[in-house]
This record gives structure tokens, sequence and C-alpha cells, in this order.
């Protein structure tokens, strides 16, 4: 089995997050027929995939150089603002698109909980 380098994993996880995303809005738009939870999801799912695009950058940048930690605690910082305000924002559009705000948030986690499963898989079908 060919070891994957962090580029290709990085592109997998955001790969499968906005494969994530698009698979519950079908399913969202389905059992809701509300086109207003599809896009508090994808607006929770862009800011989420974002965020994590941003700490992967950040991060690999303050490893590197070795500076950059404040710019590193301002981002994080920033991401936490920003998703609060939308949560605000949201809850008093609907009650019930929290729901789905947060879900949209949940699609990266989602995603590296998939790529894991798909390697920890290959890795029991090599034997390894």
């Amino acid at each position: 089995m060919k070891k994957k380098s962090n580029a290709d994993i990085f592109a997998a996880v955001v790969g499968k997050a906005i494969a994530t995303e698009i698979v519950s809005l079908i399913i969202i738009f389905i059992f809701t027929k509300s086109l207003i939870y599809c896009i508090i999801s994808i607006t929770g799912a862009s800011i989420s995939i974002i965020g994590f695009v941003l700490l992967i950058k950040s991060t690999d940048r303050m490893l590197k150089k070795g500076k950059g930690k404040v710019m590193f605690f301002l981002l994080a910082q920033m991401k936490l603002l920003i998703i609060a305000g939308i949560f605000f924002v949201f809850s008093r559009l609907t009650k019930t698109g929290i729901i789905f705000y947060i879900q949209g948030i949940a699609v990266v986690y989602l995603a590296i909980m998939i790529e894991g499963l798909l390697f920890f898989g290959g890795r029991v079908r090599n034997g390894t």
C-alpha cells in the first residue's frame, strides 16, 4: 500500500467533506422540502471547510517558520466569532434551523472519520 502524503490526505478530507455535504443537502431537502434549511446547512458546511483549510495552512506555516503564533490565535478566535455570530442569526431566524447549522459544521468531522475508516479498512485488507 502506497503511503499518502499530507497534501493527499488533506485533499481527500476536503473532497469527502464536500461530498458529505452534498449528500446531506439531498437528504435534508427530501425530508424537509425546505430550501432555507439547505441554505443553513451549506452555510455551516462552508464555514467548517474554510475554517479547516485555514487551520491546516496556518498550522503548517507556524510549524515551518516557528512564528505566527499570534496570527494562529487570532485566526482561531475570528473563526469562533464568525461561527457564534452566524449561530445567533440563525437562532433568531428559525429554531429548528440550528440543527442543520450544527450538522453543516460537523461535515469536516464526518469527513475525517470517513477518511480514517477507509485508511483503517485498507490496512486491515492488506494485513498491515
